[in-house]
Protein backbone atom coordinates (compact mmCIF):
# COMPACT_ATOMS: atom_id res chain seq x y z
CA UNK A 1 0.00 0.00 0.00
CA UNK A 2 1.46 2.94 -0.89
CA UNK A 3 1.95 6.02 1.79
CA UNK A 4 1.45 3.19 4.40
CA UNK A 5 1.86 -0.58 5.40
CA UNK A 6 -0.37 -3.44 5.69
CA UNK A 7 -1.52 -4.12 9.31
CA UNK A 8 -4.16 -6.10 10.98
CA UNK A 9 -5.84 -3.22 11.86
CA UNK A 10 -8.37 -5.49 13.75
CA UNK A 11 -6.12 -6.53 16.00
CA UNK A 12 -5.74 -2.61 17.29
CA UNK A 13 -8.45 -1.87 19.97
CA UNK A 14 -6.16 1.12 21.40
CA UNK A 15 -3.77 3.81 20.49
CA UNK A 16 -2.95 6.90 21.62
CA UNK A 17 -2.23 10.45 19.35
CA UNK A 18 -0.21 13.17 21.57
CA UNK A 19 -2.56 13.60 24.96
CA UNK A 20 -5.27 11.70 23.38
CA UNK A 21 -6.40 7.80 23.74
CA UNK A 22 -8.48 6.25 21.13
CA UNK A 23 -10.77 3.37 21.72
CA UNK A 24 -11.05 2.16 18.24
CA UNK A 25 -13.88 -0.65 18.92
CA UNK A 26 -16.14 2.24 21.19
CA UNK A 27 -14.79 5.13 18.59
CA UNK A 28 -14.05 7.26 21.35
CA UNK A 29 -11.39 9.80 22.16
CA UNK A 30 -10.02 10.21 25.85
CA UNK A 31 -8.24 13.19 26.24
CA UNK A 32 -5.43 14.09 29.33
CA UNK A 33 -8.15 16.40 31.18
CA UNK A 34 -10.69 13.42 31.16
CA UNK A 35 -13.27 14.34 28.65
CA UNK A 36 -13.90 11.98 26.20
CA UNK A 37 -15.67 12.52 22.60
CA UNK A 38 -17.58 9.83 20.81
CA UNK A 39 -16.84 10.09 16.87
CA UNK A 40 -18.06 8.33 13.50
CA UNK A 41 -16.59 5.45 12.51
CA UNK A 42 -14.85 6.11 9.47
CA UNK A 43 -13.20 9.68 11.24
CA UNK A 44 -11.67 6.80 13.94
CA UNK A 45 -10.88 4.48 10.49
CA UNK A 46 -9.09 7.64 8.93
CA UNK A 47 -7.02 8.53 12.28
CA UNK A 48 -6.11 4.71 12.88
CA UNK A 49 -4.26 4.74 8.98
CA UNK A 50 -2.62 8.07 10.12
CA UNK A 51 -0.94 6.51 12.89
CA UNK A 52 0.06 3.48 11.29
CA UNK A 53 1.96 5.49 8.74
CA UNK A 54 3.32 7.75 11.08
CA UNK A 55 5.71 9.49 11.10
CA UNK A 56 4.99 8.91 6.92
CA UNK A 57 2.38 10.91 5.11
CA UNK A 58 -0.41 8.57 3.49
CA UNK A 59 -1.88 9.61 -0.02
CA UNK A 60 -5.90 10.72 -0.38
CA UNK A 61 -5.66 7.32 -2.52
CA UNK A 62 -4.92 5.30 -0.08
CA UNK A 63 -7.13 6.34 2.56
CA UNK A 64 -10.39 6.31 -0.08
CA UNK A 65 -8.86 2.97 -1.20
CA UNK A 66 -9.02 1.49 2.15
CA UNK A 67 -11.69 3.73 4.61
CA UNK A 68 -14.16 4.14 1.49
CA UNK A 69 -13.35 0.92 -0.39
CA UNK A 70 -12.22 3.14 -3.52
CA UNK A 71 -15.07 4.87 -4.10
CA UNK A 72 -13.87 8.39 -5.21
CA UNK A 73 -17.31 9.64 -5.38
CA UNK A 74 -18.04 9.21 -1.78
CA UNK A 75 -14.72 9.10 -0.78
CA UNK A 76 -13.59 12.75 -1.91
CA UNK A 77 -15.57 14.67 0.40
CA UNK A 78 -15.86 12.24 2.63
CA UNK A 79 -12.27 12.42 3.51
CA UNK A 80 -12.28 16.20 3.40
CA UNK A 81 -14.89 16.24 5.94
CA UNK A 82 -13.34 13.90 7.87
CA UNK A 83 -9.80 15.27 7.78
CA UNK A 84 -11.70 18.46 8.77
CA UNK A 85 -13.46 17.10 11.50
CA UNK A 86 -10.39 15.22 13.32
CA UNK A 87 -8.31 18.60 13.09
CA UNK A 88 -11.18 20.33 14.81
CA UNK A 89 -10.98 17.85 17.74
CA UNK A 90 -7.40 17.14 17.67
CA UNK A 91 -6.23 20.80 17.78
CA UNK A 92 -8.87 21.99 19.85
CA UNK A 93 -6.84 19.79 22.68
CA UNK A 94 -3.43 20.43 21.94
CA UNK A 95 -1.49 23.25 21.30
CA UNK A 96 -0.09 22.56 18.06
CA UNK A 97 -2.10 24.04 15.25
CA UNK A 98 -1.79 21.79 12.64
CA UNK A 99 -2.17 18.02 13.99
CA UNK A 100 -2.72 16.74 10.54
CA UNK A 101 -0.62 18.06 7.91
CA UNK A 102 -1.99 18.50 4.52
CA UNK A 103 1.23 17.59 1.88
CA UNK A 104 0.08 19.07 -1.42
CA UNK A 105 -0.90 16.80 -4.33
CA UNK A 106 0.16 14.17 -2.11
CA UNK A 107 -2.05 13.32 1.04
CA UNK A 108 -1.85 13.89 5.14
CA UNK A 109 0.15 13.32 7.84
CA UNK A 110 -0.31 13.14 11.86
CA UNK A 111 2.61 15.54 13.42
CA UNK A 112 1.27 14.19 16.90
CA UNK A 113 3.61 11.66 18.50
CA UNK A 114 1.74 7.84 18.01
CA UNK A 115 2.14 4.93 20.18
CA UNK A 116 0.08 1.52 20.34
CA UNK A 117 -0.98 -0.46 23.33
CA UNK A 118 0.36 -3.80 22.08
CA UNK A 119 4.94 -4.25 21.38
CA UNK A 120 3.07 -7.13 18.56
CA UNK A 121 1.45 -3.97 16.62
CA UNK A 122 4.64 -2.14 16.95
CA UNK A 123 6.55 -4.93 15.92
CA UNK A 124 4.47 -5.42 13.26
CA UNK A 125 4.58 -1.64 12.02
CA UNK A 126 8.18 -1.76 12.28
CA UNK A 127 8.71 -4.88 9.78
CA UNK A 128 6.64 -3.52 7.43
CA UNK A 129 7.87 -0.60 6.92
CA UNK A 130 10.92 -1.83 6.14
CA UNK A 131 12.15 -1.83 2.45
CA UNK A 132 14.96 -4.34 2.63
CA UNK A 133 13.90 -8.31 3.39
CA UNK A 134 15.14 -9.53 6.89
CA UNK A 135 17.04 -12.65 6.19
CA UNK A 136 14.17 -14.26 4.27
CA UNK A 137 15.62 -14.62 0.89
CA UNK A 138 14.01 -18.23 -1.09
Amino acid sequence: MQGGFQLDLDAVTHFCVGDCAVDVKAYRLTFADGHTLQLQAKFIEVLLRLACAHPHLITRDALIKDVWQGNALIGQNALTNAIWQLRQVLNDNHANANCIETVRKSGYRLTLPVSFSSPDILANAAQATTTEPDNHHN
